[in-house]
């Protein structure tokens, strides 16, 4: 063992120091972050990475955590023998080469009168600009419909391979019976996306789909970020509410959300910012859906009311464009660190914070 001098301690303890104790360097001004976390917003890729690989693809997925995204967003269906597969449509025709495999059954192609031994003799077609391969990008699956449990593995995998915490936002169509959520939930905890700090996410336009997703994971004491999906604020007598539909005629309060869910995630052309002001007010976040720039421009010609409002993230077909808007956005995207004697009381500030919340498991989704 090689013995260090005291001396050389000291140097090296004062070489540590000094940045510390010099005076602060004088930086460009940015702006604070004005979503409910103080956090930068969260970047959810929509189906993966649509625009450059099939949508619902495991590469497609492996490609979203490439290109920055936060998280992955999937769509679940019910095969004929009740396997949940990942698939955004009803039917397999417009993702899928089906048509070239089997005939029609019952007038069409509906996932439901397919098993999953039938539907992973599919594979899954590109659609708009995408296509099966992306410029540096090598993929470690292919392009057969994967289950619910298959993308699960493979986000775990994808993690565990980079190093990353990329998380899931799982839906569930209104469809759903209470036995398929069941199922859907078991699945989530069973790959560890119930764990404190696991990044695991749900979402549906269902108010009882979102009322028995929570609390089934409350039952099992998981740590699960729940959502539901609407159109907009609508202003009732009784307080502002979430639109379920475009024309508001159907709406869930609030207060009502708050005692079940973290979240609501909104149709982005309905957003507000009067509604953002009341979603934050009752302890919600606010997520916005589905953003399609065709470049950064775009995308920072997109986001850039959001991020003033404080839209807390962006579901998104582009992941890159919107990391690299929100990059170049003039927002704090990489803050600083805080010294210790003043994150103490802002540690205890935000215990106390927590404790006012009614559902939430966490104050946002993890990064």
């Amino acid at each position: 063992m090689k013995l260090v001098s005291n001396g050389a301690l000291v140097g090296a303890l004062l070489t540590a120091l000094c940045p510390l104790l010099a005076p602060p360097v004088a930086q460009a001004a940015t702006l604070d972050w004005q979503t409910l976390s103080g956090q930068a917003p969260k970047v959810i890729g929509h189906r993966g990475a649509p625009n450059y690989l099939a949508e619902n693809s495991l590469p497609g997925y492996e490609l979203a955590g490439d290109l920055g995204a936060d998280m992955v967003e999937t769509d679940v269906q019910v095969s004929k023998d009740g396997e949940l597969i990942v698939m955004h449509d009803g039917t397999l025709e417009r993702t899928t080469d089906i048509a070239a495999r089997f005939p029609p059954r019952n007038g069409g192609y509906r996932v439901a009168d397919f098993t999953l031994a039938e539907i992973k003799q599919l594979t899954l077609l590109p659609t708009g600009s995408a296509s099966y391969s992306h410029p540096g990008f090598t993929p470690t699956t292919d392009f057969s419909v994967p289950t619910l449990g298959e993308f699960l593995d493979t986000v775990n995998a994808y993690n565990a391979t980079h190093g990353t915490d990329l998380g899931v936002l799982t839906e569930l169509k209104s469809s759903y019976t209470p036995e398929v959520n069941a199922k859907v939930v078991a699945e989530m905890l069973d790959k560890g996306f119930g764990e404190t700090g696991s990044n695991g996410a749900v979402q549906s336009f269902s108010v009882t789909n979102v009322r028995e997703m929570s609390a089934l994971f409350d039952a099992a004491g998981a740590d699960v970020y729940v959502d539901l999906l609407g159109y907009g604020g609508v202003q009732t007598a009784e307080g502002w509410a979430l639109g379920l539909n475009g024309s508001g005629t159907s709406y869930e309060l609030l207060s009502e959300l708050a005692g079940y869910a973290d979240a609501v995630a909104s149709s982005y052309s309905y957003i507000t910012e009067d509604f953002v002001a009341a979603v934050h007010a009752a302890g919600l976040e606010i997520y916005a859906w589905t953003l399609r720039p065709t470049d950064e421009a775009s995308a920072a010609a997109l986001l850039a009311d959001f991020l003033a409002w404080g839209v807390d993230g962006f579901i998104t077909d582009n992941a890159d464009y919107v990391n690299a808007a929100l990059a170049n956005s003039g927002y704090d995207v990489a803050p600083a660190p805080v010294p210790l004697p003043a994150a103490l009381p802002m540690l205890l500030a935000g215990m106390a914070a927590l404790g006012g919340l009614a559902r939430r498991r966490r104050p946002a989704l993890a990064a």
